[in-house]
């Protein structure tokens, strides 16, 4: 049993495998990717080098981190609506570049922001040891609309080219028929 007695609680060998299990699901194929560029001095100049391959993964691992929480809280969400009656309405997402604006951003996020809120509260009061491991789930549900707004800032998005730092080789160099799109849109 995974239970260890009457009173209830959880195995930590157990809780230890699973979180093991879901931190590899999750983090293996960025790792293998990235290995898989690194280990190619080819590949790695394709990205602008090593150290920005490296500087890149290092980033997306930090900022998947940060967001796992807010999705799996999203998709739960969604699944509990769909329990109640909830209608499935499937947009079509936007592709093309925009910023999400604070307001659009607590419209989306409020809910995971006050749910790390309490999380934090009630942790901080209850079980006050547990919160720096806690801290990186805690960190996702409360600056889910910061990063939100941040993340999408064009700025960010010119400065990732300009440093080469989480882009890709299209970026720099972009294909011939993306440079005619892009003057056909800028007349247009």
């Amino acid at each position: 049993s995974i239970f260890d007695g009457a009173g209830g609680t959880i195995d930590p060998v157990y809780g230890l495998s699973s979180f093991i299990a879901i931190m590899t699901m999750t983090f293996a194929p960025k790792i293998l990717g990235r290995a898989g560029s690194l280990w190619s001095s080819s590949q790695s100049a394709r990205y602008g080098g090593r150290l920005r391959v490296l500087l890149g993964g290092l980033l997306e691992i930090f900022m998947s981190v940060l967001m796992a929480p807010v999705v799996a809280f999203a998709i739960a969400a969604f699944a509990a609506g769909l329990t109640i009656g909830k209608r499935i309405d499937w947009r079509v997402q936007p592709r093309n570049d925009r910023r999400v604006s604070w307001s659009e951003a607590v419209r989306s996020f409020w809910p995971q922001t006050l749910f790390g809120a309490g999380l934090f509260t009630l942790l901080a009061l209850a079980m006050p040891g547990v919160l720096p491991w806690a801290a990186p789930v805690i960190a996702g549900f409360v600056l889910a609309v910061p990063f939100a707004v941040i993340t999408t800032a064009p700025v960010l998005g010119r400065a990732t080219v300009a440093t080469r730092i989480c882009s890709i080789p299209e970026d720099p160099s972009p294909p011939a028929a993306l440079k005619r799109l892009r003057t056909a849109l800028a007349a247009a």
